[in-house]
Formats: structure tokens, C-alpha cells, sequence
């Protein structure tokens, strides 16, 4: 994965969701950069972290993102565990916002701890399992009025052209077509549950779980995507909002709802061939990919 290509793509799309009181910048300082990660989980961590840095200036502010590397030439503690001594591709989220102090610090990547009114205190968990499961590091540092920054640290690996091989090797198994599919739930632990079952049967997935990215994501990729994955009960948009969206940009859009309640719910007749159906949660892996599977 060019990791200049995904961070500059973030950013662009920032730019589009966010408050245009925040001011957004995009610096690389090291040009392209290819990296052995899962494409999709490392969007949604920077995206969850650039969500994170605009609630925390409701005034407006400054979003700074910014691509490096770094040779370790010692091993480095970080919040996700010890950093071996390499070189690692380095993805800082600045902003210069209201800023934690350290007591805050230590518990942001508790399941469940927040201080925003209506967060669920998933976000940054995630962001950090992420993190671990590329063998990668998070430190944050943080002042007081001042602002916060992430710093994301990813192992540089080789072997990229060998693991796409492989997924394809692993597609042509399953014997079916390749699908590609978009998911969007606020519920980080599920979605990244469902993308990886997904991915290990063959699929090309994206996730996105902040409901305000996906109408300028699909306008962007809605020739790379077969079906969306949409949770009907959001914060910000509501499944119902962001299908409207979708359908204006894309009259064919096909889409599988997934709802903690689905009994006496019907499809609208004029949006029959898009909806796919309705699945109730907690959903079965196995269920989704062969509702799928039937329709493609």
C-alpha cells in the first residue's frame, strides 16, 4: 500500500466532511512510501484520529497530517507496546485544540473511556488494536490548551508483491466472483470483526465507520464497489440519510441493511432493486456473505 497516496487521500476527503473552520495540511516529507498493512483498518485509524482532532476545536483550529520515517536504532516504548529497533513509516494527526493532560492520556485507549457527551469510547481502542496488529506503535503527546498529535508507527516491510499473490491464489479457491464491498457501521469492534471474515473469503473491503465520510467516499470509488454494508441507526447520519445519498450519486446502488431490529420492516417498492435486504444484529458472518453471494 502507498501509505503518501492513502494519507493524501484522507485529507482531501477531510476537507470535504469536515467543519471548514478547521484548516487542513497535508506534508510528506519522504514522497511515496509501500507498506505491508490492510489498506482499509489503516484509513479508518486515521480517519477516527482526524475525527477525534475536529471535535476537540469547535471553535475551528488547524489539522496538520503528516507523513515521515524513522530509523530506530533502540528499542522505544510507545502506548501499543515496545517498538524493535528498524525503520518505520511515521503518520502524525496534529491539532491544535483543547488538549488532554496526562491523567486523560493514560486512559484514552480503554475500551469504553470518553470524554465527549455522546461517544461510545470505542474509537481510539480500535485505533490501537490496529495498531498492534501490524506491529506497529502509538505516542501521543499533549498540552493543555494547546493541541494533541498521534504519531502512527508502521514496520517497513518488503514482501507486498508475495501477500497479493497469495489473496489472489485465495480468491480463485472460493470459486466465486471477487465482490467488493463497503462497510459503514459506528461500531468499530463489529465492523472490523466483519471486514476481516469478509476479506479472508476473498473479498475487497472497505470500512468506514463515521457516517459523515461515506456519501464522498462513494462518489469517489462507487465503480470499484458491488454492495454496501449499511448500519441503520448511526450517530450524525442515519442509515436511511446516507442510503438517500448514495442512491442520488448512484441510482444502482445495492445495499444490505443491518439493524438491531428488523421485524415488520419493508423495503420501500421504488427502492426494491437496491436494497438487498435486512439482517438483524448481532448478525451471522456466514449469513451476510451468502446473502451476498445469492445476489451477485
Amino acid at each position: 500500500m502507498n501509505l503518501d497516496e492513502v494519507v493524501k487521500g484522507i485529507s482531501e476527503m477531510m476537507k470535504h466532511t469536515l467543519d471548514k473552520s478547521i484548516s487542513i495540511i497535508y506534508t510528506s516529507k519522504v514522497g511515496d512510501i509501500n507498506i505491508e498493512v490492510d489498506k482499509s483498518l489503516v484509513e479508518n485509524a486515521i480517519m477516527n484520529l482526524c475525527i477525534n482532532a475536529s471535535d476537540a476545536m469547535p471553535e475551528g483550529g488547524q489539522l496538520e497530517l503528516t507523513l515521515d520515517t524513522e530509523c530506530l536504532h533502540e528499542r522505544l516504548q510507545t502506548y501499543s507496546g515496545y517498538l524493535e529497533e528498524g525503520e518505520y513509516a511515521v503518520v502524525t494527526v496534529r491539532d491544535n485544540g483543547k488538549g488532554m493532560n496526562e491523567a486523560t492520556i493514560n486512559r484514552i485507549f480503554e475500551p469504553f473511556f470518553t470524554t465527549k457527551e455522546a461517544g461510545t469510547g470505542v474509537g481510539l481502542s480500535a485505533v490501537i488494536g490496529v495498531i498492534r496488529q501490524h506491529n506497529g506503535g502509538v505516542i501521543v503527546t499533549s498540552q493543555l490548551g494547546k493541541g494533541t498529535a498521534f504519531q502512527l508507527y508502521f514496520p517497513m516491510k518488503t514482501g507486498i508483491e508475495e501477500k497479493n499473490i497469495k489473496e489472489e491464489k485465495k480468491r480463485e479457491m472460493n470459486g466465486y466472483p471477487v465482490m467488493n464491498i463497503l462497510i459503514v457501521d459506528d461500531e468499530p469492534i463489529l465492523t472490523q470483526v466483519l471486514h476481516q471474515f469478509l476479506e479472508s473469503k476473498g473479498c475487497q473491503v472497505k470500512s468506514i465507520t463515521d457516517s459523515r465520510l461515506v456519501a464522498h467516499y462513494y462518489e469517489d470509488h462507487r465503480d470499484e464497489i458491488d454492495f454496501v454494508i449499511l448500519d441503520m441507526l448511526m450517530p450524525y447520519l442515519s442509515g436511511t440519510e446516507v442510503f438517500e445519498r448514495l442512491y442520488a450519486i448512484d441510482s444502482n446502488v445495492k445495499v444490505l441493511y443491518l439493524s438491531g431490529y428488523t421485524e415488520g420492516v419493508e423495503i420501500p417498492e421504488e427502492y426494491s432493486d437496491n436494497i438487498i435486504g435486512f439482517m438483524e444484529k448481532p448478525v451471522r458472518l456466514n449469513q451476510v456473505y451468502e446473502m451476498l453471494i445469492k445476489v451477485d
